[in-house]
């Protein structure tokens, strides 16, 4: 019964973890100088990586004949990217791991499908292909693609993605055309004739497909060796578990599937915690009284600090800090109610517990609500 759906707004690592981009955004506006103030109508803002994250990047060279030792030296000395470098943002910090060559094992013969001979060229980079005329599209051509003596591209076997940006070149001060790419991880199907050599197409395309090749597009991989099994393989964790056990073990998937069934049997619980304690107490608070509650739930990150934010008796120009015990809110809230959630025990899952409370007691006066035993 469960929807099965893309992994969108992440990513997946290669042992099979889910990680997430931390980033932020903040608010400018341009500064008037004849005034002294913020300049009207010039609001602007930023989005940035958060300060520490760590990516990884190839350059590919060519020609051997080319200073190699010269281009290593004018990256690591690189220390500015992005917007705003002259403020708060972009500085860099770009050291060298290793030099070794990037091959995907790939199948080197066609894939029948249903008596027709396929090939599929993955996207390894952002491509920015090209139609008959030259002009970057969305549907490239099969000359585009160097695949002149091929059938068709099968659409609807293919796989994409797209995007499109127009990218900000800071020595002109100006930016250059927009770009319509196909991004990467995207999948093309192209069919065939029988016989068709893949190697030599593989290596034909060795320096890319399109557009913008010097940045980095255009990277493909003909028919990947992986994309033929269903069955997706992840490296193995570099940290040991020495715990000895007699169970059979998970793998890194069942793993990760065994912590989502114990969050959601957990949740199970507290929400069952929940419905029995609002048909025991009267919970018919407004619904922006709970909403400050919930909003402590988030400000506060353990147990501990919600239930001093809650109950907090330091008293402060004659009123108790804690929310509930202060008076404005206190004479809103029922003694009996305010003493059974001081009286619920601190344990690890209070903060749960409180702020599925929080969500689902505004409800418990709302005569539409369904009613069902959970």
């Amino acid at each position: 019964g469960i929807q099965l759906k893309q992994q969108r707004g992440s990513f997946v690592t290669l042992d099979a973890k889910v990680a997430k981009l931390d980033s932020n955004y903040r608010q400018k506006s341009a500064y008037d100088k004849g005034n002294r103030r913020s300049q009207d109508s010039a609001m602007f803002g930023y989005y940035a990586l958060a300060k520490g994250t760590k990516w990884a990047f190839t350059v590919e060279i060519d020609k051997q004949e080319l200073n190699v030792e010269l281009i290593k030296k004018t990256l690591l000395e690189s220390n500015r990217l992005g917007k705003s470098r002259s403020a708060e943002y972009g500085r860099v910090k770009i050291t060298f791991v290793d030099e070794k060559d990037l091959n995907f094992p790939q199948i080197l013969k066609p894939i029948a499908i249903a008596n027709k001979e396929y090939i599929f060229l993955y996207a390894h980079s952002r491509l920015a292909l090209t139609d008959d005329y030259g002009v970057n599209s969305y549907q490239p051509t099969l000359a585009a693609l160097k695949l002149d003596d091929a059938i068709k591209i099968d659409w609807d076997k293919s796989q994409i993605r797209t995007s499109r940006y127009t990218p900000y070149v800071s020595i002109r001060h100006n930016r250059d055309p927009e770009r319509l790419i196909i991004d990467k991880g995207s999948i093309i199907a192209i069919e065939v004739n029988a016989g068709f050599d893949v190697e030599a197409y593989s290596k034909k395309t060795e320096r890319g497909l399109g557009l913008y090749l010097s940045e980095g597009h255009g990277k493909v991989v003909v028919n990947p060796e992986f994309l033929s099994d269903r069955k997706p393989q992840f490296k193995q964790s570099s940290q040991e578990d020495k715990t000895e056990t007699k169970e059979k073990p998970l793998g890194l998937i069942g793993t990760w599937l065994e912590t989502q069934k114990k969050e959601e049997e957990l949740n199970y619980e507290l929400l069952k915690e929940v419905k029995l304690f609002i048909s025991k107490h009267d919970v018919k608070n407004k619904k922006s009284q709970w909403g400050q509650v919930r909003s402590l739930a988030r400000a506060n990150a353990n147990g501990e600090d919600l239930y001093q934010a809650l109950f907090d008796e330091t008293e402060v120009n004659n009123h108790k800090e804690g929310f509930l015990l202060h008076g404005r809110a206190k004479d809103k809230w029922s003694s009996k109610l305010i003493d059974a959630l001081k009286d619920r025990v601190l344990d690890k899952h209070y903060h749960d517990f409180i702020k599925i409370l929080s969500i689902y007691a505004p409800k418990a006066d709302d005569e539409k609500e369904e009613r069902t035993d959970v």
